[in-house]
């Protein structure tokens, strides 16, 4: 998994349907709850981490399963 093969997806799945991707196409990630809220980002309640093999990347979601932002490390 690449990060540029993930991410014009990154927008469009809903949480649980990231994940099916992610397990069907054998990526390293993980997904949690949220444990403490961020400056900026109250509503950020479950993440999904992601090891890709050029980078790693940070998706959060709100209640609703909306994304609500991302990060890119490399």
């Amino acid at each position: 998994m690449t990060v540029q093969k993930l991410m014009p997806l990154v927008q469009e799945l809903q949480p649980h349907d990231m994940v099916n991707f992610l397990y069907a196409n054998g990526a390293d990630y993980c997904r949690d709850s949220v444990e403490w809220t961020t400056t900026n980002h109250p509503n950020d309640v479950s993440e999904i981490d992601v090891w890709c093999e050029d980078g790693f990347v940070k998706m959060f979601y709100d209640i609703k399963g909306k994304l609500t932002r991302y990060e890119i490390e490399d």
